[in-house]
C-alpha cells in the first residue's frame, strides 16, 4: 500500500514521533516550508503596500467571534478551513481567513 504522508500533518499530530528521513524527503519538505513562507511573506507584502496589514487573532478571539468550542477550532484547522500560524511563537489565526468565513457568498 503506497501511502503519502504530509510531514506538516504529522508534526502536528505527534510532536515527539521520532522519525526516518530520506534525504530526498527532507528536502521535498524544505521546499514545501520555503513556498509557504514565500506565500505568507509576499500576501503580507501585498497587504502593506495597500495600507492593510494582516491582523492576526488568538484562538480565544476566534472561538468568540465564531461562537465555537475549542475542539471545533481544532477541527476547522486540521479540515484547512482556518489556517493557524505562528507569530512569535505563539497560535494565531488571520482576520481575513476568518472574513471569508463570516463573509455571505
Amino acid at each position: 500500500m503506497d501511502m503519502k504522508l504530509d510531514l506538516f500533518e504529522l508534526l502536528r499530530e505527534f510532536p515527539e514521533a521520532t522519525l526516518t528521513v530520506h534525504a530526498g524527503d527532507l528536502g521535498h519538505f524544505a521546499r514545501e516550508l520555503l513556498a509557504e513562507a514565500r506565500q505568507d511573506f509576499e500576501r503580507e507584502r501585498a497587504a502593506i503596500a495597500e495600507g492593510k496589514a494582516e491582523e492576526y487573532l488568538t484562538p480565544e478571539m476566534v472561538k468568540t467571534l465564531l461562537r465555537i468550542s475549542a475542539s471545533t477550532l481544532y477541527r476547522m484547522a486540521k479540515a484547512k478551513i482556518l489556517f493557524p500560524v505562528f507569530v512569535g511563537g505563539q497560535k494565531r489565526y488571520r482576520r481575513s481567513d476568518l472574513d471569508k468565513i463570516l463573509s455571505p457568498s
